[in-house]
């Protein structure tokens, strides 16, 4: 699968905004690190996000999907192939600009 392998793990996101959010989760990240998150409310929800900062299990994320973008019906009905072709599609990006 891309060298991507998907695990859910539970967290409790704070501090949330346009660009991006705190997350306390109890996973090995590091920053670069790519996620995909998941918001399990009324009007559920799927973004792309990078890790930034870390301290423990606290993440500084960046959301690499708008809000605006991930809101929409469409996106959010895109394949788990779809948003591992973004990721990948992402990395690829990152790696050229360093």
């Amino acid at each position: 699968m891309n060298g991507i392998v998907p695990t859910t793990v539970p967290g409790r996101g704070t501090e949330l905004s346009e660009g991006g959010m705190a997350l306390f989760a109890g996973v090995n990240l590091k920053p670069g690190d790519l996620m995909l998150i998941e918001f399990l409310t009324a009007c559920h929800s799927r973004m792309t996000g990078i890790v930034r900062t870390r301290n423990g299990y606290y993440f500084g994320l960046e959301f690499l999907t708008p809000l605006e973008l991930a809101r929409r019906p469409e996106v959010e009905k895109m394949s788990n192939a779809e948003l591992d072709q973004f990721i990948a599609e992402y990395k690829k990006k990152m790696a050229k600009s360093v």
